[in-house]
């Protein structure tokens, strides 16, 4: 799997016109625009377009489908896009959506009775428009096994490392977020918006524990092992390394 920064375009706001799109990400792990009929998409304001080579038809092959952020939500999606994607999800494949994405995956009840995330200043309008998903104001994305949303735009980057974790474990995840320049611990929940400032020696400290325990991922480890590196006391190393780092070290 080769790791780029077009993931985070591809799964960025589209105009109304690429509202059918989604992008497919097959065995390999490599992402694809794919749009019902095989014309060329615009992307953003126009400004640059994808020429894709294959319609809903990938679906069939794909093992994550990702529905990303459009503008005009009030448009439901077309039949044909209805069908692929509950087509998909009986099969078990799995669905994400970014941004306002959720909007799609909702609009073919794929979210009902679910916890959706999508983009802060669309959280009423997704929860007027369907009453019957719980939206999470309060987190990045929300992994409902099979089902994920996230918040999209730079958040979008969030989901995805979390499904490399899921799929390929923490070592390959941890490669990839250095590669893309992303933090990999961030998992969405309200934990990461620290409420006071660490002093820079304190960030340093936890920078050394997180690459030494990078180092050890062959071994068993536990809290108390981390503690030790350098000593801390287990209750006060527990909440500064969760200040820090947005999640409790046994995450």
């Amino acid at each position: 799997m080769e790791a780029t920064g077009r993931e985070l375009d591809e799964a960025g706001p589209v105009p109304d016109s690429t509202l059918r799109a989604a992008v497919v990400s097959g065995g390999d792990g490599r992402p694809v625009l794919r749009p019902p009929d095989r014309v060329p998409v615009s992307a953003g304001d126009g400004d640059f377009h994808y020429l894709v080579e294959h319609g809903l038809e990938a679906f069939k092959n794909a093992g994550t489908v990702i529905v990303p952020g459009y503008a005009g939500t009030s448009r439901r999606p077309s039949p044909a896009v209805v069908t692929a994607l509950q087509d998909a999800a009986a099969r078990g494949i799995r669905i994400a959506s970014a941004c306002t994405g959720a909007f799609a995956v909702a609009a073919v009840g794929l979210l009902d009775g679910r916890r959706a995330a999508t983009h802060w200043s669309m959280t009423d309008q997704l929860t007027d428009r369907y009453p019957g998903v719980r939206v999470d104001r309060n987190v990045l994305f929300v992994d409902e096994g099979q089902i994920l949303t996230s918040t999209g735009v730079a958040a979008g980057i969030d989901p995805c490392l979390h499904i490399i974790r899921r799929d390929h474990g923490v070592r390959l995840v941890a490669g990839v977020a250095r590669h893309v320049v992303a933090a990999p611990y961030r998992d969405g929940g309200q934990a990461q918006f620290v409420p006071r400032t660490l002093p820079q020696d304190s960030r340093t400290v936890f920078a050394r524990i997180r690459a030494w325990v990078l180092d050890q991922l062959d071994n068993p480890l536990t809290v108390r092992d981390m503690a030790e590196h350098p000593p801390h006391l287990l209750p006060t190393f527990t909440r500064r390394f969760t200040e820090d780092t947005g999640l409790p070290p046994v995450q």
